[in-house]
């Protein structure tokens, strides 16, 4: 897909349907198989819209807010790759403070990606 600019609603249309964490459950939950299924679903979430980002081709020189939310992507990207490779090396000990990078990104990436349009989330994260 070769576009110049990119919107949430553009990014949107490329994602499934976003996973909803049944809190309740792991509230009450005695078993880690629960926190497990979760987290392997945000995951592969997370690999989605890597995915879908990884598929975008930009022309042009990039807006400060387009260059900050394609460096995030790039970012997640770049996480998702590392997890996967620690993963196939049977090798564990990274994994919570990669997840934990994967989403504080994942959570500023859709807090900008959902700015009004007056740029003032944009000038938040910089400051």
């Amino acid at each position: 897909m070769e576009i110049e600019s990119i919107s949430i609603d553009d990014l949107k249309d490329l994602l499934p349907e976003p996973y909803i964490t049944d809190w309740t459950a792991l509230e009450s939950s005695n078993d880690e198989e629960d926190f497990s299924r979760s987290a392997f679903e945000l995951l592969k979430e997370c690999g989605m819209v890597c995915a879908a980002i990884a598929g975008i081709q930009i022309k042009g020189e990039l807006e400060r807010n387009q260059a900050i939310c394609t460096g995030l992507a790039i970012r997640l990207t770049k996480l998702g790759k590392t997890i996967v490779r620690d993963l196939s090396n049977r090798e564990t000990f990274q994994q919570l403070s990669i997840a934990r990078q994967v989403f504080e990104t994942a959570g500023n990436l859709v807090y900008l990606l959902n700015d009004d349009g007056t740029g003032d989330r944009f000038n938040q994260y910089v400051y």
